[in-house]
């Protein structure tokens, strides 16, 4: 869906995590604006398309949106979800169809997180790790927007949750 009329533009280095935020994009159906390249020899990304991307370390995944940089793929997923927040009102029409498509997804990952995580206080053995946090938060935004849970239920999801939100930091 690559389009020339956005203002999201995605860089792309081939076999990369982008292909994360492009297939985001896709099914978000957000028209945006590609840069993509494929690897160098070496296997790294060619010094000519690590200047055309607007961050200092020049990695990809990378979105410009406007004037708004952000890089990693799950702060560039978390911007993608929640930017709907400041949608114009004409366009907020077609935010049901939109979370229509996403809420299969959305379910499936929960049900799993629902059935793996049963009993347990962290996803990765017994102490909070980066897992917990990126997706605690991404989670804890889910629920707070009701994106694609209609009908679900994750007790277990909610009590991990519950005791993330209950920690000291």
């Amino acid at each position: 869906m690559a389009q020339h009329d956005s203002d999201i533009t995605l860089y792309f280095l081939g076999a990369s995590r982008a292909i994360r935020i492009a297939w985001l994009l896709e099914e978000l159906s957000l028209p945006y604006k590609l840069v993509f390249s494929r690897r160098a020899p070496n296997g790294l990304a060619p010094p000519e398309f690590k200047a055309k991307i607007p961050t200092k370390l020049g990695k990809s995944p990378v979105i410009q949106d406007g004037n708004i940089v952000i890089q990693e793929s799950s702060a560039i997923a978390e911007y993608l979800l929640y930017a709907r927040w400041r949608i114009p009102k004409a366009a907020s029409e077609h935010l049901p169809e939109m979370e229509k498509g996403l809420s299969p997804n959305i379910q499936n990952d929960l049900n799993w997180l629902e059935s793996e995580g049963a009993g347990r206080q962290c996803l990765v053995g017994n102490d909070v790790t980066s897992a917990d946090i990126l997706m605690g938060f991404s989670i804890e935004s889910i629920f707070a927007r009701k994106l694609g849970t209609e009908g679900g239920d994750w007790p277990n999801v909610r009590k991990w949750l519950e005791g993330l939100q209950q920690r000291e930091a």
